[in-house]
């Protein structure tokens, strides 16, 4: 079973501009593959999710600019 989500948020700042807030998130449950060339060792791969985040400020004057912040698989999940 595979699955995802992506919310936003939007946050108007009268100082800041406006802020973008964002998170996605997938799930994939557990399942047997091949995680090497040995196409004959089928391995267990457990389920994991995967979060990631972003948060974006575009410049509230011109938007000649905008600074983003990224951070992927925030919980560090491992497969």
């Amino acid at each position: 079973m595979d699955g995802f989500g992506e919310p936003r948020v939007h946050v108007s700042r009268s100082a800041a501009g406006n802020v973008t807030l964002r998170a996605d998130w997938s799930f994939r449950d557990d399942m047997f593959g091949e995680p090497s060339a040995t196409r004959a060792a089928f391995t267990h791969i457990d389920s994991r999710d995967l979060i990631n985040v972003r948060r974006h400020l575009p410049s509230r004057t011109d938007g000649d600019w905008s600074v983003s912040a990224y951070g992927k698989n925030v919980t560090d999940e491992r497969c």
